[in-house]
């Protein structure tokens, strides 16, 4: 998976044919069957490995863009996606919270707020882990009950549309069907 192929809380934004790269339309999101195919193929086996060599155990990913243009609308652009292969313009988050915390962790990136210091703060195209670290990120622990009581249920209806994302659901308490895709 490319960077471009993800947007904010969509991990089916873009894709791969004979006739090369385009957006997925809203029809194709409306299956929650469809996934995206992508341009370039990496052995199941091989992504097994390099996930368990960093004793990654989930069944899915967070990532954000590296690339970040002042002629896009958002500057940090992050997503949940399948475990798959993932170039190395989409760096990942992997970290021992629990699934509910990263679920505000993604909430708190794709913030409106958090968007506005990333943009008076990246000074060239790439959003490096220094930047990163620079940006008003809450600790999980500020977060109270009735924060994720609140939130992780948004984040959850706006990530898993698909069936590919049903480990994400699960680690979240979810075991029903993917919502339907509403852009």
């Amino acid at each position: 998976c490319e960077a471009k192929m993800v947007h904010q809380f969509d991990h089916r934004w873009a894709t791969y044919s004979a006739d090369g790269s385009g957006d997925v339309s809203s029809a194709q999101k409306q299956d929650p069957a469809f996934s995206v195919p992508p341009r370039y193929w990496v052995e199941a086996a091989e992504v097994e490995a390099r996930l368990r060599d960093k004793g990654w155990e989930r069944g899915w990913l967070m990532g954000w863009r590296d690339i970040c243009r002042s002629t896009d609308e958002r500057t940090v652009i992050a997503s949940v996606l399948p475990r798959v292969g993932v170039g190395h313009t989409m760096p990942l988050f992997m970290t021992e919270q629990p699934a509910e915390r990263v679920a505000m962790l993604l909430a708190n990136l794709l913030s409106l707020t958090l968007d506005f210091a990333a943009r008076v703060k990246v000074g060239g195209t790439h959003l490096t882990y220094g930047y990163l670290k620079q940006f008003p990120i809450l600790p999980p622990d500020r977060y109270t009950d009735a924060d994720l009581a609140f939130i992780v249920p948004r984040v959850l209806e706006l990530t898993y549309t698909a069936c590919d994302l049903k480990p994400w659901a699960a680690d979240l308490g979810y075991d029903g069907e993917p919502f339907p895709w509403n852009p």
